[in-house]
């Protein structure tokens, strides 16, 4: 149910592999025409399938990590009259050294050499989707009832954690966290989280720790974060790399007692839990730095 649906669709499929060809020339020796010819098939139905969920106007970016016309140039151009595209010029400097199309068809389309580029060759060509093709009719959501939605465990409370509240739809991605997506997009994510493993989606806003609320970092470098939330706590320099080191820190005797916002020189860098003696720095561990200065 995702026809027409996303602006950008990225196709880097199998291939030949002949890119590598500086650094293994046996590569040349251990490929048959059969096996060319049998990519190309997979090829052309990645194609054909990932068109589909191309909007009208959206882009596809198309890649190998091979030389032949086969995998590249025929691909591209049978894209354009079969499927409905055009291909799209891409700005490059000379110095560059890219080469183009090399099928005589003079078509916008980008080879890099290893003869001609630090690395191993690739291809690539830049589409814009063209044709219309009918969209899928919206199905009801059965797990709905009557079209209600779903209670979010602290709803009320983390929505006032956004600047526009009404703007955005609350979700739960798991049983203890809870985002917030743009409204006009709910339905599409909720589809799209249904479907896929979905790294991230719109903004993480609270995990639930027993009954407690905790507002997660993504919401403290969000534009839609609204500073009246929890109070903000201005840091020097050195206690502004202390807590990016996500280190503990101490905090003025003044300071309100539970979640505040760390900033330094007005931004936001993220939450802490003051408790008084010391305060639990919340900054992400795996983004700590481990410069002193």
């Amino acid at each position: 149910n995702f026809e027409n649906r996303f602006d950008y669709v990225l196709c880097d499929v199998p291939c030949s592999g002949l890119g590598v060809v500086s650094s293994r020339p046996d590569i040349l020796l251990n490929k048959k025409p059969e096996d060319i010819q049998g990519l190309t098939e997979i090829q052309k139905a990645i194609l054909s399938n990932a068109a589909k969920y191309l909007k009208v106007g959206g882009a596809l970016v198309y890649s190998t990590c091979t030389f032949n016309r086969e995998e590249n140039e025929d691909n591209v151009w049978r894209i354009c009259r079969e499927l409905g595209a055009e291909l799209v010029a891409i700005p490059v400097a000379e110095e560059w050294n890219i080469a183009g199309d090399t099928t005589g068809r003079n078509l916008p389309v980008y080879h890099f050499f290893p003869h001609r580029q630090a690395g191993e060759g690739f291809f690539l060509a830049l589409l814009r989707k063209t044709s219309e093709a009918p969209l899928l009719r919206e199905r009801k959501n059965k797990k709905s009832k009557g079209g209600t939605r779903q209670a979010v465990a602290g709803g009320r409370e983390v929505a006032g954690w956004l600047r526009q509240p009404s703007q955005f739809r609350l979700l739960q991605s798991d049983e203890s966290h809870v985002l917030a997506v743009r409204e006009s997009l709910a339905e599409d994510v909720m589809r799209l989280t249904a479907t896929i493993k979905s790294l991230t989606a719109g903004i993480a806003l609270a995990e639930l720790k027993g009954r407690k609320l905790v507002p997660q970092h993504p919401l403290a470098l969000s534009t839609q974060y609204n500073p009246d939330a929890f109070p903000g706590v201005e840091l020097s320099h050195d206690d502004a790399l202390t807590y990016l080191r996500h280190e503990a820190l101490t905090l003025p005797s003044d300071t309100p007692r539970g979640y505040v916002t760390a900033k330094y020189q007005g931004f936001f860098l993220g939450f802490l839990n003051n408790l008084g003696a010391r305060a639990n720095n919340l900054y992400p561990a795996e983004w700590r730095i481990r410069s002193a200065r």
